[in-house]
């Protein structure tokens, strides 16, 4: 019996509805997992800690996903710490409950903080820091959205450390012997910037690191007390990184290219392509963004009508979003220095139109080896040909040459 878990807006709350085999019976059960924090801001009126904007998340309105903080000291009371824009079950490096038979359930957001819960009662139990998964995961950010490998059950995500020149490391932990290893670690062309998701494919993970840059090296984070405020303005004229590092045989990054400046909070999809000649191409899509507005339009100021700033800036959130888009990353080594190498340009593809984009897309593909998209256009509808299918509020399908 296998519980579908769905995460709730404002102080995390998880719902959990197990669908027996057999049977049209449907049992329900949530559990609010910060009750002590809620009842710490009550009694003091204050919410310690970092917070993503200004202790108001955008995401409350603009996904309807957790509101999540966390301090310079991880709180060792798990109902203190609230954790949970995404989560997944039976994760690598966590044991299962005592008996075994339950596996795991665990949360993540946009630091290096994961929180375990009773995948039967949902009560929290405890909350990890990735530097107990490896001692050289010392960052204070990582990525809300861990990948995981469809066959082997290993987990992947990345720890970048604060200061002027900031170090971004990706690492691994094995489903089937619980250990964490540094794939590799990087700095070079690398800024510092506020990354929600990343990429994955069979053999690659491609970090892709768009202009959303912490200023002063991330200092004003500690400062500003939140991420948002944290961000230095959008330089449209900046460019966009993209790192692919082979995940197999621990070459670390074998290749950059970069593309125009664009913002993101969700990939969706990856995979490769492999010629008769054995050259590789990866295909990435992501939801794109043509700057940071998104994250300025949902404070309270521009949302309640009794407001000053109401509608100066507009609550269509269409407007700064471009859509979907899809980049191909081409002639990718399976190993090699990328010191020898020029930086590649990401290939845009084709982008769809805003108004047929829709957030957390799951795609299923079908025919894409004969796809033949027209050039680029930022109002460009989804070529039929691609035959392309997509459902909002999903979890995106990775490699589909594996299902």
């Amino acid at each position: 019996m296998q519980p579908l878990v769905q995460r709730l807006h404002t102080s995390l709350l998880l719902r959990a509805r197990p669908y027996p085999k057999g049977t049209c019976k449907v049992l329900y059960s949530s559990r609010c997992q910060v009750d002590t924090l809620i009842e710490r801001a009550r009694k003091t009126g204050r919410l310690e800690g970092v917070t993503f904007g200004q202790k108001r998340d955008p995401c409350d309105s603009l996904f309807k996903k957790i509101k999540t903080t966390f301090e310079a000291t991880m709180a060792k009371d798990a109902e203190l710490l609230n954790v949970g824009v995404s989560i997944s079950a039976n994760v690598a490096g966590f044991a299962s409950d005592k008996k075994g038979s339950k596996g795991n359930l665990v949360s993540f957001t946009d630091a290096p903080f994961m929180k375990t819960h009773d995948p039967e009662t949902l009560a929290p139990l405890g909350v990890t820091n990735q530097a107990t998964l490896h001692h050289d995961l010392t960052g204070e950010l990582s990525c809300a959205h861990p990948e995981f490998d469809p066959q082997t059950g290993d987990a992947f995500n990345y720890n970048p450390k604060l200061g002027p020149t900031p170090v971004y490391r990706v690492f691994c932990t094995s489903a089937a012997t619980g250990k964490t290893s540094i794939l590799t670690k990087f700095s070079k062309d690398a800024k510092l910037a506020y990354l929600h998701s990343f990429f994955l494919t069979e053999n690659f993970l491609i970090l892709c690191i768009w202009p959303a840059h912490f200023a002063n090296s991330g200092a004003w984070l500690l400062w500003r007390r939140n991420i948002i405020d944290a961000l230095a303005d959008f330089d449209p004229s900046a460019t966009t990184k993209w790192f692919v590092i082979n995940r197999r045989c621990g070459n670390g990054v074998i290749a950059k290219f970069e593309s125009s400046a664009m913002f993101a909070f969700h990939t969706v999809n990856a995979y490769e392509v492999v010629s008769n000649d054995g050259r590789i191409d990866i295909i990435c899509d992501i939801m794109q963004f043509r700057n940071l507005d998104v994250l300025k339009r949902f404070y309270y100021d521009n949302m309640v009508s009794s407001a000053l700033g109401a509608g100066k800036r507009g609550l269509d959130w269409v407007v700064g979003k471009d859509g979907m888009a899809c980049y191909k990353l081409c002639d990718v080594p399976a190993a090699g220095n990328p010191a020898t190498r020029k930086m590649g340009t990401a290939e845009l593809v084709f982008i769809m139109a805003p108004s047929a984009s829709g957030e957390l897309p799951t795609i299923t593909y079908r025919g894409t080896q004969n796809l033949q998209p027209p050039a680029p256009s930022l109002s460009q509808p989804l070529p039929n040909s691609s035959r392309l299918t997509q459902a909002g509020n999903c979890a995106p399908i990775r490699h589909p040459a594996l299902h």
